[in-house]
């Protein structure tokens, strides 16, 4: 794999495999993924290798190597400045382009803007000077972008704009994406996805959080806040199909959830991951971990990609929590620290 900084280093890694299934395709593409190095990234980039080998896969992001083994060139390059037209003017024209590349909490808000809007502005100008046809571009949002509503079921139409900074910033992107698709001629796909689960996920997650402390024999207590709040959730491996399928068949200037549809409490999660260790932990809400932002029921419709593309989540809650807490534990049989 070329990997590609400042100091135009070479770096080789090894490809690796994880069993999920299987989306083939035989035409050869280039594609690009924006944010590789985060969570989602990595699992992506080797669903692609996996599914469809002969594809060209490039990945962007802020780090000088990229800890990534499914990727054929890496490019280090911050969306958060103008220089990305220098750091990407070797690169060939993308056919995909997937854009996961995001600043969250608790990155400061202006940063959030400037990345996420910004950033995203930057890259599909960046495309549109390629003067070439058909580039698809899947904008990976999020459910927060979704307003508070009473019942806590979101459809695609249901309104939208954000109640948190950060929630604001991934709307004003979709936003940003769709009108400067239309106006430079990149085709935009949008989600909205919901909570994910999988291995490597930050500990700041609650799902994260769960199933390190349930993996660890020394933990007799869970201090968590409001256990009666109800998400949806989905393994990250459904995820990355999902965005799969969207690339190849998604309709340009459409939103689509990603999500499972069902609704999950956060005491569920405790029962299934108890269950699954065999453990029961004594449970703490802490009214200091309740925040004034947390809404109290989200959960989505994912009809409109299922109609579209017959993308459904293939991995249950109880599949995808036992897949963390086995990492855990060999994480831990390494090293005491809990990461």
């Amino acid at each position: 794999m070329k990997v590609i900084v400042r100091r135009s280093c070479l770096i080789n890694y090894k490809i690796v495999s994880v069993h999920t299934t299987e989306v083939k395709i035989y035409a050869k593409k280039n594609i690009w993924i924006s944010g590789v190095t985060g969570f989602t990234g990595r699992y992506l980039a080797e669903f692609i290798k996996r599914n469809s080998p002969n594809c060209n896969v490039v990945g962007l992001g802020r780090s000088s190597s990229p800890g990534v083994a499914a990727l054929d060139e890496y490019y280090q390059s911050d969306l958060a400045t103008d220089a990305i037209e220098n750091s990407l003017a070797s690169l060939a024209p993308p056919d995909i382009v997937f854009h996961l590349a995001a600043v969250l909490p608790p990155k400061s808000d202006s940063l959030m803007w400037q990345v996420n809007v910004g950033g995203t502005l930057r890259l599909i100008k960046f495309l549109a000077s390629f003067n070439k046809p058909g580039i698809r571009f899947v904008n990976i949002g999020s459910v927060a972008e979704y307003l508070v509503k009473a019942d806590g079921y979101y459809t695609e139409t249901d309104p939208s704009g954000g109640m948190t900074t950060y929630g604001q910033s991934k709307w004003a992107q979709s936003e940003v994406a769709f009108r400067a698709g239309r106006e430079w001629g990149v085709s935009i796909i949008s989600t909205r996805t919901f909570n994910l689960i999988g291995v490597g996920l930050p500990a700041k997650y609650l799902t994260a959080t769960i199933c390190q402390q349930f993996a660890d024999p020394a933990i007799t207590q869970l201090k968590l806040g409001d256990i009666r709040a109800v998400r949806d959730f989905v393994d990250v491996d459904d995820a990355v199909r999902a965005y799969w399928e969207l690339a190849l068949k998604g309709i340009p200037g459409e939103m689509y959830n990603v999500c499972s549809g069902v609704e999950t409490t956060i005491e569920d999660l405790i029962t299934i991951s108890g269950n699954i260790t065999d453990r029961k932990l004594a449970v703490v809400s802490e009214e200091s971990r309740f925040r004034r932002e947390d809404v109290n029921r989200v959960y989505g419709d994912n009809n409109k990609i299922n109609t579209l593309v017959g993308w459904k989540p293939q991995i249950s809650l109880e599949q995808a929590l036992s897949k963390v807490i086995k990492a855990e534990r060999s994480t831990q049989l390494v090293s005491p620290a809990i990461l």
